[in-house]
């Protein structure tokens, strides 16, 4: 039902939490045990399915413990920078026990946090300040910045396990979408090496999460990466691991949050990318105008081709409306005068 839905863009399947862990120990547990089909081995082997699914369990909760640690941040940015509360209010000091707990939950990017952690702790203890309380304010509003910094692409990693092999445009409202294939741009990046630091398309947005920078969008880094040198510095607008809407990125939508999503499935952390490959029969309909750079300009990415939409439905009759008749026969009648009404009625 609705806890199941097909990402028009991505074309994967997206399912709840819950859900998708229920999946993977259906999938343990109907593979899990020596099983033939047709004679010949199942490709699940025991030991395959155990390590997948335990490492997609342990994935899922870590990321589960970031996305609450990032609402935790949101929820004191609010009360420390935009209402400007002393960290001593009740609602303040609950936010910060809040982010305290959430951290000491997800010590796997602790690292990403180490300063801000020590004076989070100075500023929780009962002797704690004047300046323990400023300097946590001040460090909160340092983790609260965005920034724009420039990295060598051997440094950049991807968020998904795997990319298409087209780019697509969502706001297309055309019978006939257009898709742009990742070989054109990669031609276009060798063919004029400085595209890259001209045109904005190529501004990359991510995290640090887990000490590492962390890319959401994995289809324009895979273009540079196998069209630019490794120690290329790429232009990276980083966000902070906090879910707040003032930092959302191109696409909407806080960008930490985009970025957890499309880790549920990276094992292999974010050091390579699998292209999908499509269908043929799909790939002969696209006619690649618009990608990445949206033609001669710059843009976001091209659109997905899809068949002719069917011919709209014919419009309803149209209802004339006339005047009521006055009594009596039609103008030109030539037959029997009506009767004359009885009672004067």
């Amino acid at each position: 039902g609705d806890r199941i839905k097909l990402d028009p863009v991505t074309h994967r399947w997206d399912a709840e939490l819950e859900l998708y862990l229920g999946f993977c120990a259906w999938l343990k547990a109907a593979y899990g045990g020596a099983r033939s089909c047709g004679g010949s081995t199942s490709l699940f082997s025991p030991s395959s399915v155990d390590r997948g699914v335990t490492t997609l369990d342990a994935l899922a909760e870590e990321l589960e413990a970031t996305r609450d640690l990032a609402r935790a941040l949101a929820r004191l940015r609010t009360a420390l920078l935009e209402n400007t509360l002393d960290i001593s209010s009740w609602e303040a000091r609950d936010a910060a026990w809040k982010v305290h707990e959430k951290l000491e939950a997800a010590k796997h990017c602790q690292q990403d946090f180490e300063k801000f952690k020590t004076l989070l702790d100075r500023a929780l203890h009962d002797n704690a300040s004047v300046d323990d309380h400023a300097n946590l304010k001040g460090q909160l509003q340092e983790l609260c910045t965005m920034r724009r910094v420039k990295v060598p692409l051997s440094e950049l990693r991807f968020a998904q396990l795997s990319i298409s092999e087209y780019f697509y445009d969502r706001g297309s409202m055309s019978s006939e979408q257009q898709s742009r294939a990742l070989e054109e741009t990669i031609s276009e990046l060798k063919a004029n090496p400085e595209l890259h630091k001209d045109s904005d398309s190529f501004i990359l947005e991510g995290c640090i999460y887990k000490g590492e920078m962390r890319i959401c969008n994995n289809r324009r880094l895979y273009c540079l990466k196998q069209a630019i040198d490794p120690q290329e510095l790429i232009r990276v607008h980083v966000f902070p691991l906090v879910n707040d809407i003032a930092f959302k990125g191109r696409q909407g939508g806080p960008v930490v949050m985009k970025l957890l999503d499309a880790l549920r499935e990276n094992t292999t952390d974010g050091e390579e990318v699998i292209v999908r490959r499509r269908h043929p029969t799909l790939a002969s309909a696209s006619t690649g105008a618009v990608g990445c750079l949206g033609g001669a300009a710059g843009g976001t990415a091209g659109a997905r081709a899809r068949s002719p939409s069917p011919p709209p439905p014919p419009p309803p009759p149209r209802l004339v409306l006339r005047p009521p008749r006055p009594p009596g026969p039609p103008p030109g009648w030539t037959g029997p005068a009506a009767a004359a009404p009885e009672n004067g009625t």
